[in-house]
């Protein structure tokens, strides 16, 4: 499906000189469109190489199937965390190197040349600390526009780490949607999978910026210890006493106390979330009995309980000396005080959000490649040389032999017994039942989605399009819907076009032939179809695949 939005103009980090992006100059024209009229879609830049979410989601996804077969043989269970690591470890270590230049080596360095500077107005001024004063002049200004531009870019690159881990959270998230099978689906809901893609991919971003300061911090505290001790000696004692007690005491409970009420945080919404999409799907049969206010309040008690859990879970004195103090502890402060707790708390989140993506990607998934064996016969085959070679039947013939499946793993009664069907090539089989009485079950038999318990079945080859019952569309184009990805051909779609209009002719269906052959350019979004119109839609485009086997799931009333 083709995106509405096309970006043309290309990254300008890409071309950029080495000074304008040393000095972030390349992003300043972006800056001044914001501020002269705001910022729109079109005055976005394509993304750069490396941030395409194609092939970040390769890289993470390769890593997880790895360490996913890695613990096969452990039976441990598989760690998002490593292969995160293993994927991304490399550039964030790039950016730890900077942090720890800059906290470690320049920062202190700031306070220690300031001290310097400020001695030559407190003593004898000679030619020599005049000369001096010039050069700690000159380190402490090299310093601070050193840690100025080194802060900013920091930033930056830890912010785009977590961008691209984001990224490829969310691309691997995808992907394992479209590999679930039904029991995969049933033990996930809606609303937790938006819960999943927008909130707790999120913590990536926020945790790459603080996760350094963890092992800074042990490091930073000696260093500036040290610093002040030449300046006060014993005292040094008493700021550290207060420093340990406030940092590593206490913000390291409430870290951890902040990581236990993430994940009940993550409970509630998934239970907001859900009641808001079941509402909004619902919403005619609310207005039609006027159901809204007691609809309301349960939302809004929901909302009230999960924003409780948000509300639990933040010597001798000179001039040189005094300066210099204030500087060091200022740096002490940030790293010990801010952003060690922040870090602790990301980390405590953020270990929340791996373990709820790990239990969704840990759902069960069709398996294209394994062949169940029941007896002597498959249960499924897909029509190879083989299947074909011992097979009296013709290609694209559908059989099913003694079928029986069920959806629990081991039920007292399956929802299909010993079914035996053949349906040969120009066929038309319906299957007419009371409600729960197992047709569409049959349907994702067929379909490889619910593998049979005993007996087989065998597709002969066919190429299978399939009508599901709830009817859906991208909102795009006619066009777009109907290619669904695949190239436009042309010549094809139009020698088509009449035969299927015969086909909806033939079917009772001539008005919606009409409706969507014209309408073949036209933004669904822009239509005006109902439950039954889009039904027609669907059928129509299943038929324009050209497929030899066709499985519609709805009710005749539909499309009559």
């Amino acid at each position: 499906m083709d995106s509405k939005v096309v970006l043309k103009e290309k990254n300008p980090h890409d071309k950029a000189n080495i000074l304008s992006k040393i000095l972030l100059c390349w992003s300043l024209p972006l800056f001044k469109g914001g501020y002269k009229q705001g910022l729109t879609v079109d005055d976005l830049f394509q993304a750069r190489s490396g941030d395409h979410s194609g092939r970040l989601g390769d890289r993470l996804e390769e890593a997880w199937l790895r360490e996913k077969e890695k613990c096969k043989n452990t039976k441990d269970r598989p760690s998002l965390t490593k292969a995160i690591l293993s994927c991304f470890w490399v550039e964030y270590m790039m950016c730890g190197l900077l942090v720890g230049l800059l906290y470690i080596v320049l920062w202190p360095m700031m306070p220690y040349s300031l001290s310097l500077f400020i001695e030559y107005f407190a003593e004898e001024r000679t030619p020599e600390t005049y000369r001096n004063a010039h050069i700690y002049n000159f380190i402490l200004n090299f310093l601070t526009i050193t840690t100025a531009l080194m802060l900013h870019h920091v930033t930056l690159s830890q912010s785009c780490v977590g961008m691209r881990v984001r990224i490829a959270a969310c691309s691997i998230l995808y992907r394992k949607i479209l590999r679930l099978n039904r029991i995969g689906l049933s033990k996930t809901e809606p609303g937790q999978v938006i819960n999943l893609m927008s909130n707790d991919v999120n913590r990536f971003d926020q945790a790459a910026l603080y996760l350094h300061y963890i092992w800074m911090m042990p490091f930073v505290v000696p260093v500036v210890s040290y610093l002040v001790w030449q300046h006060i000696g014993y005292a040094t004692l008493a700021a550290l006493a207060v420093v340990a007690v406030q940092s590593v005491l206490v913000q390291a409970y409430l870290s951890k106390r902040q990581g236990a009420l993430r994940g009940k945080i993550a409970r509630r919404t998934d239970q907001r979330v859900k009641v808001m999409s079941e509402l909004v799907n619902g919403v005619q049969v609310i207005k039609m009995y006027a159901w809204e206010k007691p609809f309301e309040k349960l939302v809004d008690k929901l909302r009230k309980w999960e924003v409780k859990f948000i509300l639990r879970t933040s010597g001798e004195i000179r001039s040189g000396i005094t300066f210099s103090l204030v500087q060091y502890y200022n740096l002490m402060q940030l790293a010990c005080n801010i952003y060690f707790p922040l870090a602790l708390a990301m980390a405590a989140e953020s270990r929340v959000s791996i373990r709820r993506l790990e239990d969704f990607l840990l759902l069960e998934e069709l398996d294209k490649e394994e062949i169940k064996m029941v007896g002597i016969a498959p249960n499924i085959s897909n029509g190879t040389e083989k299947d074909n070679a011992n097979s009296k039947f013709k290609p694209s013939t559908l059989v099913l032999s003694n079928l029986s499946a069920s959806w629990q793993p081991n039920p007292i009664v399956h929802t299909l017994r010993n079914i035996s069907l053949t349906a040969h090539p120009g066929e038309f089989v319906g299957v007419a039942g009371l409600v729960g009485s197992g047709k569409s079950t049959l349907l994702q038999v067929i379909l490889g989605e619910l593998p049979p318990a005993q007996g087989s079945i065998n597709i002969g080859g066919a190429r299978i399009a399939y009508a599901s019952q709830e009817p859906w569309l991208f909102v795009a184009s006619v066009k777009q819907n109907i290619l669904f990805g695949l190239p436009y051909d042309k010549l094809r779609y139009k020698k088509t076009s009449l035969d299927l209009i015969s086909v909806f002719y033939q079917s009772g269906l001539s008005l919606g032939a009409k409706t969507f052959f014209f309408s073949y350019r036209t933004s669904y979004e822009q239509s005006t179809l109902k439950a039954g119109g889009t039904t027609k839609y669907i059928l129509w485009l299943t038929i324009r695949r050209l497929p030899t086997l066709i499985s519609y799931d709805e009710d005749e009333d539909v499309i009559s």
